[in-house]
């Protein structure tokens, strides 16, 4: 069996929309899950190199893992620095009968006040076909359920 890379901040990936075109995405964060960011971009296969992935749009951001590069689904194609610059979310956790407000790692930052508590999600992560059927639906000019809503930063 091939020796599974060590997926790292900055790693850059593509993925087959169509017989000619790719999505981009990069790893923003690495940990045992991988907080990703997908472009919005369509790239030729002559244009999916590392430093074409950072200068497009983000489109789609969230937690997800790593099965589809480990399956080959997505292809890793380089490394870009610098990261692509995207908002990080906050999200609440309930802990000791309160509820708190976490950063994009779950650490957590203080006390929720009431409108937080109502309009910050719990941490979420989406599997990586949620990821390429939203950036497929984007492209299609397809309407999106609800569970995809929350991956688009756009």
């Amino acid at each position: 069996m091939p020796r599974r890379p060590k997926l790292r901040s900055g790693d850059v990936f593509r993925f087959r929309y169509d017989d000619t075109r790719f999505g981009v995405g990069q790893i923003i964060l690495s940990k045992i899950s991988l907080y990703i960011v997908i472009f919005e971009d369509l790239l030729s296969e002559a244009e999916t190199d590392a430093f074409s992935a950072v200068s497009g749009a983000p489109l789609l951001a969230g937690w997800t893992h790593d099965a589809w590069i480990f399956h080959g689904r997505w292809t890793l194609v380089g490394e870009a620095q610098p990261l692509a610059p995207i908002h990080f979310p906050e999200f609440k956790v309930g802990f000791d009968g309160k509820t708190w407000v976490t950063d994009v790692q779950g650490n957590i930052k203080r006390p929720a006040n009431r409108g937080e508590e109502q309009s910050l999600d719990f941490q979420w992560s989406r599997s990586p076909v949620a990821f390429v059927d939203a950036f497929e639906a984007h492209h299609q000019g397809k309407p999106r359920d609800r569970s995809h809503l929350r991956l688009f930063i756009k």
